[in-house]
């Protein structure tokens, strides 16, 4: 939220605050045009709460709102929920009943909406305007690894000795502190000498540190850091520059996680690629969609927008010209133009190199800018000599 009020300030003519504490609030809120803040803080604190009231509220936003199903989990015991006053966000129209409500989220599927909506108390009078959620620019790649982080992330470690500070800009998104911990430790010890270039990130890294990483990610005049380890804590609301590789060492709970952990790259419209790795331990906890899409023996693409899109979106999905090499891997295994190599970008041709083909079929759980000279490999080549 602190980066989107930066961003907010750079219009000039709008003004916006973060109100992180209930002691921020006389000072910052009253002033501005723009009020950013928690659940936990406006709807969960009783002081805040009565603060606010005082406000002429016109809008009320709630931004990336399949959190209230996810983070609020509207369908279990309210003591289950991860943040528990995401279910009672629905109560701000009730503080403000002239205000507009606007709801907006990128990763919603369909089976969550209805019951969003009923929180929200928008069940009777929302306009829909809708976007697919397919980013056709972004590749699916899937690969069965090992249980050994060591020899499941050894081809990072290479393409680091490899292409060193000019490796592609990468985020590597992991389920726990303690496989980002391994994973950074792993690769700072095996290449000691680019250790300024990689990054972790977590719920438990000191402020400082997150600051400083969320500079250098949102700036395009600073590229430094190329790699960076992080849980989901790296998540919603942060426009990564000048980034076209993601890699999910495990894949996420929900097809929304791995939706939003996959929307961090190729936000400029460019080829990306987004790498899921993933071993039998890593299918415990998983929604029933995401296994599906693990398993599936078609389009990847499909199986992931199927949930989220019409039959139409599809079909139409189905027809792109992306459909034929670039969509995901098992679309470049049907294809049989002989030149889809040319279509790979770095990162997945140094994952391809290192990783072997693993059996799928057991279930163990039952550009144009001067920077694309860092992600097509050919052209790297190249000019690095």
């Amino acid at each position: 939220m602190e980066d989107q009020v930066q961003r907010i300030q750079k219009t000039h003519f709008v003004s916006a605050e973060y109100i992180g504490s209930n002691s921020d609030f006389d000072v910052k809120a009253r002033s501005v045009d723009v009020i950013l803040a928690s659940p936990e803080l406006l709807v969960g604190n009783k002081t805040c709460r009565d603060n606010i009231q005082s406000l002429n509220v016109k809008v009320i936003v709630i931004d990336e709102f399949h959190t209230i199903a996810t983070w609020g989990a509207v369908d279990k015991k309210e003591e289950e929920a991860f943040r528990r006053w995401f279910r009672h966000i629905g109560e701000l129209r009730s503080l403000f009943p002239a205000a507009a409500m606007l709801a907006l989220s990128a990763t919603c599927t369909q089976k969550m909406l209805k019951k969003i909506l009923k929180v929200l108390n928008m069940t009777e009078c929302p306009n829909f305007v809708s976007v697919s959620p397919n980013k056709q620019n972004i590749k699916y790649v899937f690969k069965k690894i090992e249980h050994n982080i060591e020899s499941s992330m050894l081809w990072l470690v290479e393409g680091l000795l490899k292409y060193k500070e000019k490796f592609p800009r990468t985020l590597v998104y992991c389920k726990s502190i303690k496989d980002v911990s391994h994973i950074y430790n792993y690769i700072i010890s095996e290449v000691p000498d680019l250790s300024r270039h990689i990054e972790m990130f977590h719920s438990e890294t000191t402020n400082e540190t997150k600051l400083a990483v969320i500079h250098q990610l949102t700036q395009k005049d600073d590229l430094m850091l190329r790699v960076v380890v992080a849980t989901s804590a790296l998540g919603m609301g942060i426009d990564v520059e000048e980034c076209h590789s993601v890699v999910l060492y495990g894949p996420p709970p929900t097809l929304v996680d791995l939706l939003q952990e996959c929307g961090r790259i190729g936000r400029d419209g460019k080829d990306s690629v987004a790498v899921i790795l993933h071993h039998s331990y890593h299918y415990q906890n998983l929604d029933e969609e995401v296994k599906t899409v693990l398993k599936s023996s078609k389009c990847r693409r499909m199986a992931i927008m199927t949930n989220f899109v019409s039959t139409t979106e599809l079909n139409e999905i189905g027809s792109s010209d992306k459909a034929k090499h670039s969509c995901c891997d098992f679309c470049e295994k049907c294809c049989n133009c002989g030149n889809c190599r040319q279509f790979k970008l770095v990162l997945e041709k140094c994952v391809e190199e290192d990783i072997e083909e693993i059996d799928f079929d057991s279930d163990p759980s039952d550009g144009e800018s001067d920077d694309t000279v860092l992600y097509y490999e050919s052209d790297f080549l190249e000019s690095a000599e």
